[in-house]
């Protein structure tokens, strides 16, 4: 097989799955903790909060058809269904079309709770002087195919520090 005939072979991606406690107690908590981890799929990271069930990141392959299991959700999908958004209309260098979306966050009374692309080295690139856009805001970068391409989202919560706490995301084009 040449490289032009080879099937492009899918990236893994985050995706997050809610998981309900066996039981409100610790015990519960060690028990539901221990099924998460002995998965297929490598856990990222888990978000716990009291009262509430867990939400679990994983690196997952999706199938050939580019789909995941229903039980997940891509990042791009939880801000496009559960945040309102607002698009920058910022020109400028690309460091201050970035600070101005954290800007507008901020307006919003959200903190920084992740940023969205469809990859995290074009957005690096894109914002250059060697700098990691995630590492300046201090925020977890996801990359989903499913995102507009060129397009950056700095997704934002009033209460929360997880993705799937987001309120409110700035849609920042990458031009």
């Amino acid at each position: 097989m040449t490289p032009e005939t080879e099937p492009e072979r899918a990236r893994s991606v985050i995706a997050a799955e809610v998981v309900p406690l066996t039981r409100q107690s610790v015990p519960g908590l060690l028990e539901t903790l221990t099924s998460v981890f002995q998965g297929r799929d490598k856990v990222v990271r888990v978000y716990y909060e009291r009262g509430e069930p867990l939400l679990v990141e994983r690196l997952v392959q999706p199938s050939e058809e580019g789909k995941l299991r229903d039980d997940f959700q891509m990042p791009y999908e939880l801000v496009r269904h559960g945040t309102q958004f607002r698009v920058s209309d910022r020109d400028g260098p690309p460091l201050d079309r970035v600070c101005h979306a954290a800007q507008l966050l901020a307006e919003e009374k959200c903190a920084p709770v992740g940023l969205i692309s469809r990859s995290e080295a074009a957005v690096n690139t894109w914002v250059g002087a060697g700098l990691r856009a995630s590492a300046f805001l201090r925020v977890p970068f996801y990359e989903d195919p499913e995102a507009p391409p060129r397009v950056l989202f700095l997704c934002g919560s009033k209460t929360g520090r997880a993705l799937r706490d987001a309120d409110f995301s700035v849609c920042v084009r990458m031009e």
